[in-house]
């Protein structure tokens, strides 16, 4: 990955859920460091097929009450 990126981690907007489709959330990488807004449904599977690793992750914004692991 480059020294900026956003990696679209799913687009799908609320109801009704599609199991083929993830939740919208995005990640944007800065300099190896990674920054996730939104965490919908599916977003850790996503974050980590997207290649993204957790110890990047310096910071999420939740706009929704979503899981992620601490």
């Amino acid at each position: 990955m480059g020294p900026l990126e956003l990696v679209l981690l799913g687009t799908k907007a609320g109801p009704p859920v599609d199991p083929l489709r993830a939740g919208i959330s995005s990640a944007l990488v800065v300099d190896g460091a990674t920054y996730v807004v939104d965490c919908g449904r599916s977003a850790v599977t996503q974050y980590i097929r997207a290649g993204l690793t957790l110890a990047s992750r310096r910071w999420h914004r939740t706009t929704r009450r979503r899981a992620w692991p601490r």
